[in-house]
């Protein structure tokens, strides 16, 4: 039994990868999901959308170990974006993977 789990949320050209030492990545490619990945300026465009796939893809992460203290996950935006990445971008994704069940949400330079 683990009391956390750190995860890591790259955001790439093709796709968003979430993975965790020791656990195979979970990989969301955005021509699967076009209605969040789609647009030029946002990285996910729809909130409801975005925080059930990304809910579904962190259960699916870490299925397999039981914690007490939900996960924290560090953000790495290398996808290029229209305008570059803004703050209201970066509260966007902190909101969605809170909903998600994250329990923080920092972000590393790209």
């Amino acid at each position: 039994m683990k009391l956390t789990h750190d995860i890591t949320a790259v955001f790439g050209a093709d796709a968003l990868t979430l993975s965790e030492e020791g656990a195979a990545p979970v990989i969301i490619a955005y021509r699967e999901h076009p209605e969040i990945f789609g647009h030029p300026r946002f990285l996910m465009a729809d909130l409801d959308k975005s925080v059930a796939l990304v809910g579904k893809a962190l259960k699916e992460l870490i299925r397999a170990q039981f914690t007490l203290i939900a996960p924290k996950i560090i953000v790495s935006i290398e996808r290029p974006l229209d305008g570059g990445v803004a703050d209201l971008d970066k509260k966007l994704l902190e909101q969605i993977f809170v909903k998600a069940g994250a329990r923080t949400v920092v972000f590393r330079d790209a």
